[in-house]
């Protein structure tokens, strides 16, 4: 059993605990990669875009349930399109701060999408507010 499948991983990294400099990356590695393969089932899809839809209905401001719900419909597909074919574990763990970066790593739609998902998760947290012309005020 590992310290991910106990649940003891962060503990394990603060102890020092049979640590390499490489094991947080190649694990963080192989869970992208297992997330990855969970978003191409439709199961999958349908339950996250099912909690999306009431994470929107819970919003502090009514007003604001029909932009969150638009954002779910057009982002959603994308992400998880994403997900399914150009995100690489790589990135996404160097993204975390878990693996060295590449010095000619490319951008993918990862990182298009990044601003996107943390727009609407300030959304979601009644952070921010959508105006008419689609720029965010915080």
């Amino acid at each position: 059993m590992t310290a991910i499948q106990c649940g003891t991983f962060q503990h394990c990294m603060l102890a020092g605990w049979n640590q390499t400099p490489n094991d947080s990356c190649t694990d963080c590695e192989q869970i992208v990669t297992i997330l990855t393969r969970m978003a191409k089932e439709s199961s999958f899809k349908e339950s996250i875009q099912k909690y999306l839809e009431h994470e929107c209905t819970t919003l502090p401001l009514q007003t604001l349930v029909p932009r969150c719900q638009t954002l779910v419909d057009t982002y959603l597909d994308l992400f998880i399109t994403s997900l399914e074919g150009q995100i690489k574990p790589h990135s996404v763990c160097t993204k975390l701060g878990l693996c060295h970066s590449e010095p000619l790593e490319s951008k993918n739609t990862f990182d298009t999408l990044v601003p996107v998902v943390e727009q609407f998760f300030q959304l979601l947290q009644g952070k921010a507010l959508i105006t008419p012309d689609s720029q965010t005020e915080a």
